[in-house]
């Protein structure tokens, strides 16, 4: 099935006109009969002469309901942009034909109806000068012009063989990828319950198929399925569909909603979007401005901010990040409309291309802008590019991107394959936990970490190294990522391993004048007796806590207990009495050890407890022998 929309100014004959060609009137509401005005979207369907299916989303026309016919321009292939020979091109006309340029609407028929009403042929031959003048600079700008009585019948043969050469030529939609269901109608059957419809896009459903409703995630079944109001197995993209959903109250849901897959889309609340300013006169997009959004079935209020400058004007173009006041479900390469708030006038839109961004970005932020650039190109290639700008597994980028997961595993393999993007991860596998980066974006990412431990070692004298965790902490990034980036450094030899930390190679601790002498009167006092030196508690009174813990750190003190400590040069001549003794065959006791270096049991007993603990010795009764 192929599905097209009606565009055009109110009471202009879009109801008529579909009602001619399907031979369906496509007015539902009591209100909308009464008043011989479109309020809601109408949906009938007919075949071409050729047996194409063809489904109209018709459209209103009137200011007011702007809202809804931007409802009814999602998934579209193409439209019937509607002119009345009696008026010509009006306001909504153009504010029509502005909305499909900036969705990038390119496949479609101006169908010049009431042509009865103003037979002369001069009149209409002006007229259709004046229709080519305003579209020649628009998405629509090769469409042919039909003239058309929905009356007389006049032109509808034509029109619809038409209708089908625009369709026949257009590649189907492609198979794959992950479903979805903009809803734009919900309504209730007594007896099988809550049905909702849209136009299918992604990948196909079938009965049977347990499904999420986004935002407002709620889980269903699909019971049934139907197309073009005949029940079937399976729909596929392209497809007017209606499901009827297992257990679920109308309530639940709204208009705007998306139909998926579980754990294939997400929520969002910010998205990066390009961005196409209409030429209005005097309008000047502002950075932090509330407008309306519209995005396929969904629509809500969005603060903008802009990204390279504070303003943008008419004609401009340039990228944003909008964040939105309620969660939405959108994809990547999905068009968007920007209204203003008030008067309700469209003022532009763009293509979302990225909705999940990492978070707020600096205005001038030009990385941010050349990674715009990237996916905005659309290429599989670009998009990947794009998103290992930063280290990311291939389980996220599948996420991101949402694209087929052999496609993007085999663009992976061949880029990596290339040089372009650096494996950092301990095997060579294409797993979902291979972690990448792009080959440019690697170095500047490690001179930021280097630069990022010569802060933190400058504010730190003190510390020799630090924690995964606190360098993690520090750049931002998840541990799993940073350890594979310490990895990387060390391998440079950028860094080195202290104890369970990292640090810059060579680096050590550095004391001040004060510090020296605090360090200098103890080890003083230590030399008088190496063997009993003061206690972790003694030494926090002599050194302070702080450049205890630093002398610790930086192997200068052994800590073997929680309240023993011995200088480094009297703990090695004790292990090194340990292991001779052991070498000999011989074992080793609390009372050898206190006899050997003229020390007491409170100190002897610990040291070799912390022996046992590292493994260098083992407790055999009151005897330690050596660890095997």
């Amino acid at each position: 099935m192929h599905i097209l929309a009606t565009a055009g100014h109110v009471d202009h004959g879009k109801s008529a006109l579909v009602a001619a060609l399907t031979g369906t009137h496509p007015d539902r509401l009591k209100e909308e009969q009464i008043r011989e005005m479109t309020i809601d979207l109408g949906f009938a369907f007919f075949n071409t002469p050729d047996g194409e299916e063809i489904g109209i989303i018709d459209v209103p026309g009137h200011i007011d309901f702007i809202d809804n016919m931007l409802t009814g321009m999602g998934g579209i292939e193409g439209v019937l942009l509607i002119i009345a020979a009696d008026e010509g091109i009006m306001p909504q006309t153009k504010e029509h034909l502005a909305i499909l340029d900036l969705l990038e609407v390119s496949q479609g028929i101006v169908v010049l109806t009431k042509v009865d009403l103003l037979p002369d042929p001069d009149w209409l031959d002006l007229l259709e000068d004046e229709i080519m003048t305003a579209i020649n600079a628009t998405s629509l700008r090769n469409s042919p012009i039909l003239r058309v009585s929905a009356k007389t019948g006049l032109g509808i043969a034509e029109l619809k063989s038409q209708i089908g050469q625009l369709v026949k030529n257009r590649p189907p939609n492609p198979l794959g990828g992950n479903p979805r269901l903009p809803i734009d109608r919900i309504f209730t059957i007594q007896g099988f319950g809550t049905v909702v419809t849209g136009t299918l896009l992604g990948g196909p459903l079938e009965n049977g198929d347990e499904i999420e409703i986004l935002p407002e995630k709620v889980k269903s079944r699909i019971r049934s399925l139907q197309v073009h109001n005949v029940k079937v197995q399976k729909s596929i993209p392209g497809n007017r569909t209606a499901v009827n959903l297992v257990n679920v109250d109308r309530e639940m849901i709204k208009r705007g909603s998306v139909l998926t897959k579980p754990n294939t889309y997400a929520n969002s609340m910010r998205i990066d979007a390009s961005i196409h300013l209409l030429l209005l006169e005097g309008y000047v997009l502002k950075h932090n401005d509330y407008l309306n959004f519209f995005t396929g079935t969904t629509h809500g209020v969005v603060r903008v901010r802009l990204l390279g400058s504070t303003s943008l004007k008419g004609g401009e173009n340039g990228y944003l990040q909008l964040e939105m006041e309620n969660q939405i479900c959108a994809n990547f390469g999905d068009h968007y409309i920007l209204r203003k708030v008030s008067p309700s006038i469209t003022i532009g839109g763009g293509v979302i291309l990225d909705t999940n961004p990492r978070g707020r970005y600096k205005l001038r932020d030009q990385s941010k802008i050349d990674e715009l650039v990237l996916k905005q190109k659309g290429t599989l290639e670009n998009l990947i590019l794009a998103e290992v700008r930063l280290p990311i597994t291939l389980k996220m980028l599948e996420k991101r991107i949402n694209r087929d997961k052999n496609e993007i595993f085999d663009e992976l393999a061949l880029q990596i394959t290339n040089g372009v993007i650096v494996n950092l991860s301990n095997h060579i596998e294409i797993k979902d936990d291979i972690l990448v980066v792009s080959s440019s974006a690697l170095p500047e990412i490690i001179q930021k970490i280097e630069s990022m431990f010569q802060k933190m070692h400058s504010a730190n004298a003190l510390r020799r190294g630090f924690l995964l965790s606190e360098i993690s902490n520090q750049i931002k990034i998840d541990e799993f990522t940073t350890e594979r980036i310490l990895t990387r450094m060390l391998s440079q030899g950028i860094l080195q391993i202290e104890g369970q930390g990292y640090c810059l190679m060579g680096n050590s601790i550095k004391l001040s004048p004060i510090h020296e002498k605090k360090k200098s009167s103890v080890w003083a006092i230590i030399e008088e007796k190496p063997f009993t030196p003061p206690t972790y508690n003694e030494s926090i009174e002599l050194l302070g806590k702080e450049l205890l813990q630093g002398l610790i750190r930086n192997g200068d003190l052994v800590r073997v207990s929680e309240d023993i400590i011995f200088r480094k040069k009297e703990f090695d001549l004790m292990v090194e009495y340990v292991k001779m003794e052991l070498s000999c065959a011989h074992t080793v006791t609390v009372t050898g050890v206190r006899n050997r270096f003229e020390t007491s049991r409170k100190y002897a007993l610990p040291f070799l407890e912390h022996l046992d603990k590292i493994k260098v010795t083992r407790r055999v009764g009151d005897e330690h022998v050596k660890f095997q």
